[in-house]
């Protein structure tokens, strides 16, 4: 049916169906599910909107005579019991239209249901995204942590071809949490708010993605202001809730993550955090993060021990400490819930191109959810690193053809050929048959699957993130896995060929940098450094990312 009249403001499906302003929408997809598709979270979505609606209102309002009609929406919404105590019902139609630059509104909404609203399996969780819903809500617009929010859902949109209004919207926002983070910190009360901590988290979250350079310092130091917080807060006021804890694994999740930069020593913030993370509730995957905590002391040793001047005496010592971090490593995975192991599943790839393209080997595995497999891939990468130390230290000591030691070699050369297999099979289900960019979910696009297609959650998943977590600074599945040795004759191809297509696909300044500094492809090869150089020229003033595609958080 099509309707008469003036379209309604605000709402692509309406102007496309033409229907008039002052009318009830029909049935369908209305503009509430165009900025919140998702059904899960709905409370936390509509109080988020609410929230944003409430600050937009108020600075409406100043300056213009209240009205009859000020506070009806044309799109009504089914309210929760705050919208219910509110007396008016709400939606992001009327978030739009309150707003005088909506851009930032769109930016939050599509950022909370893109990384956020997403059902995962509770032991995957080690960052602090899973606290965001709860904790935005519980401030007001304006405030310290809308702002950190507002600046990363900025930079995300930013990335979008032609939205450099947004990048430099996204600046503002960032410069206003630095200004309102300096005022929190030397609050008292401020100061020891979880608010308080996540925004600091946020806002290295932002320098981490808007930075050309592989490890940035500002994002270092937005960690380890989140560490000098956790210190001042005390043990009792970080495990006092769930969402404290959380927030406190977070931290030691970014810590160890950037002691495993190779370029960044291992620190005594590492080693004090280490200690403080004693007796604090961990998931499967946080525990994954303080055995991991194991490689980065590793990895300085063997700096000292097999460095230029080789300290041959103290290299058996080094390779007990590998084994010992490799059982305990073996042990976690023995450990895991039972619905973690990846299952043999389907992928149907187009016609035209090449399934190779896609698949390695016929490997296609499908787990419980991406964030499962993304901790898999991180175990992974941490036991590889582990192992190549282990490898090493045998080489170093020049052992015999026979024996005992080299049966141990040839052991530690299958595990390694076993972990670059296991992150080659989980690529189907990271990008599916993803080829054009973009971090929202494309219907053309084909994950795999067991016996029935992949779920939207997972395509809205993997859409937004599903290349970025293959490369993501500090544990990079994939670029180990092409850094592994002893892999199998053109591995090393096809590895470097998909990495290729995530930079395509996610064509953000960190992930190049990682690749052109790190990997040094063949040249049989699709992937070239002189392709690199060319996208990574094209970022203004060498600083900030002016990509077509985000990445993910």
């Amino acid at each position: 049916m099509v309707y008469g009249g003036k379209p309604s403001a605000g709402c692509l499906n309406c102007k496309r169906r033409k229907i008039k302003a002052s009318q009830s929408h029909p049935s369908g997809k209305t503009s509430q599910d165009l900025l919140f598709p998702s059904t899960s979270n709905r409370q936390y979505q509509t109080q988020i909107t609410q929230n944003r609606v409430e600050g937009k209102k108020t600075k409406h309002t100043k300056s213009n005579p209240p009205n009859a009609s000020a506070g009806k929406s044309p799109l009504p919404i089914e309210g929760t019991k705050s919208q219910q105590l509110a007396g008016r019902p709400l939606s992001p139609l009327l978030l739009l239209e309150l707003s005088p630059s909506t851009s930032e509104d769109v930016a939050v909404c599509k950022f909370f249901d893109s990384f956020t609203f997403i059902p995962r399996h509770p032991d995957t969780v080690r960052g602090y995204m899973e606290c965001l819903p709860s904790l935005y809500t519980a401030t007001l617009d304006g405030s310290l942590l809308h702002q950190a929010v507002a600046s990363v859902s900025l930079a995300i949109a930013g990335a979008a071809p032609g939205n450099f209004r947004d990048r430099i919207l996204a600046q503002t926002r960032f410069g206003e949490a630095l200004q309102a983070t300096n005022r929190a910190i030397k609050d008292q009360e401020e100061s020891i708010k979880d608010e308080t901590l996540l925004a600091v988290l946020l806002m290295g979250l932002y320098e981490r993605i808007t930075s050309i350079a592989e490890v940035s310092a500002l994002s270092g130091s937005h960690d380890n202001g989140a560490f000098a917080l956790v210190k001042h807060r005390g043990k009792k006021r970080n495990t006092r809730s769930a969402a404290a804890i959380a927030l406190f694994n977070a931290v030691h999740a970014q810590m160890v993550e950037h002691a495993l930069e190779e370029s960044v020593p291992v620190g005594s913030n590492l080693a004090e955090f280490t200690a403080l993370a004693s007796g604090v509730p961990q998931t499967m995957a946080s525990r994954l993060n303080t055995i991991s905590t194991a490689l980065a002391f590793l990895r300085d040793n063997a700096r000292t021990v097999l460095g230029e001047h080789a300290l041959r005496d103290r290299i058996p010592s080094l390779l007990g400490d590998a084994f010992a971090t490799n059982q305990q490593l073996t042990n976690w995975a023995q450990s895991v819930p039972l619905d973690w192991p990846a299952t043999a599943g389907f992928l149907d790839t187009p016609a035209d191109v090449p399934r190779e393209r896609f698949v390695y080997c016929g490997r296609i595995d499908v787990y419980y959810d991406l964030f499962v497999a993304t901790t898999w891939n991180f175990y992974r990468a941490i036991r590889i690193q582990v192992l190549k130390i282990a490898l090493d230290c045998f080489d170093a000591m020049c052992i015999p053809s026979h024996g005992p030691f080299a049966s141990q070699r040839q052991t530690i050369i299958e595990d390694l050929q076993g972990l670059v297999d296991d992150i080659c099979g989980s690529i189907p289900f990271h990008l599916g048959t993803k080829m054009i960019p973009g971090y929202l979910d494309n219907p053309s696009v084909e994950f795999p699957y067991i016996t029935t297609k992949a779920t939207s959650v997972h395509r809205r998943a993997a859409a937004a993130s599903g290349g970025w977590v293959l490369v993501e600074p500090y544990s990079e599945p994939l670029i180990v896995a092409v850094e592994a040795t002893c892999t199998r004759d053109g591995q090393r191809e096809w590895l470097l060929t998909q990495l290729s297509r995530v930079a395509d696909l996610y064509n953000f300044a960190p992930i190049l940098a990682v690749m052109r500094k790190k990997v040094r492809p063949s040249s049989n090869t699709v992937y070239s450094e002189t392709s690199l150089d060319k996208l990574l020229d094209k970022r203004s003033c060498g600083k900030h990312a002016t990509s077509d595609t985000f990445h993910g958080a």
